[in-house]
């Protein structure tokens, strides 16, 4: 799993525009899936109670794949279940495609 599908703009037909940060690319892209409701409650709640709050302000060319591992690996250290870290990602990332 990479940040950089999110950053090289292989999000759907939507491509992020240059300098955009997380924030504002996921209000743009969260509105637009179509998605189970449940589906949507949950990654709601992880994008906006944790993937926005360490991501939200960077500018998506300069999310790394090291900087999604050390906030994965912070966020285990902190107490957080390996599978609870690993759905934050996948709405984070994989759900991007």
């Amino acid at each position: 799993m990479t940040w950089s599908l999110i950053s090289d703009g292989r999000c759907g037909s939507t491509r992020p525009v240059a300098g955009s940060s997380c924030g504002p690319w996921v209000d743009r892209w969260f509105p637009v899936q179509d998605l189970d409701p449940r589906t949507v409650d949950n990654y709601e709640s992880y994008l906006r109670c944790h993937v926005l709050v360490r991501f939200g302000a960077t500018p998506l060319g300069e999310i790394t794949a090291l900087d999604v591992d050390a906030w994965v690996k912070e966020s285990r250290e902190a107490g957080y279940a390996p599978a609870t870290v690993a759905s934050w990602v996948k709405a984070a990332v994989d759900d991007l495609e």
